[in-house]
């Protein structure tokens, strides 16, 4: 790991595995770990505001339903049990997004984003979606990404500078 820029130690760890979940390391590719992804959301939530009120409720919030629902933090839970509580995490989520038009769908909405807050998941749920973005932009912006898409980066105005020296367009 490098130097923690804004996260506690449990939160950089907590954040290191709900990542490893949403990039995972696997036999097709490398995921968050290897990118270093954790240490680039930390970098992103240092520079944020709003991104530090939505982390540090949220991480929190995660630890409280892992708590609730198996006993343990979300870290001391097995791999096979934090997937599923991400996935349950994830299917409120889209619940939550889906259209709503008819004024009994639009109540049973509100009821349910009141009952998240008053049992504590919805910072979770709030969190879900930028969690999700800012591990995806770490990883697809970060050089092992790259080399594992087999993408040179984007172009530079001024040439490549390598071992050789600059390479400048002709």
């Amino acid at each position: 790991t490098g130097s923690i820029a804004w996260l506690t130690q449990e939160e950089y760890v907590l954040l290191g595995a709900l990542a490893s979940h949403l990039v995972p390391s696997d036999n097709s590719g490398p995921g968050a770990p290897e990118a270093q992804a954790i240490d680039i959301v930390d970098r992103l939530i240092a520079t944020s505001a709003h991104r530090r009120d939505l982390y540090a409720s949220g991480l929190l919030a995660f630890d409280e339903l892992a708590r609730r629902t198996h006993g343990a933090l979300f870290v001391e839970l097995t791999p096979p049990e934090q997937l599923a509580l991400l996935e349950t995490v994830d299917q409120m989520q889209q619940n939550i997004n889906r259209a709503t038009t008819s004024l009994p769908d639009r109540l049973e909405r509100k009821m349910q984003d009141l009952y998240h807050d008053w049992d504590g998941l919805g910072p979770a749920l709030s969190l879900f979606p930028q969690l999700v973005n800012d591990v995806m932009q770490a990883f697809y912006t970060s050089q092992v990404g790259w080399d594992w898409l087999g993408y040179d980066g984007p172009p530079m105005p001024r040439g490549y500078v390598g071992r050789l020296g600059s390479c400048a367009p002709s």
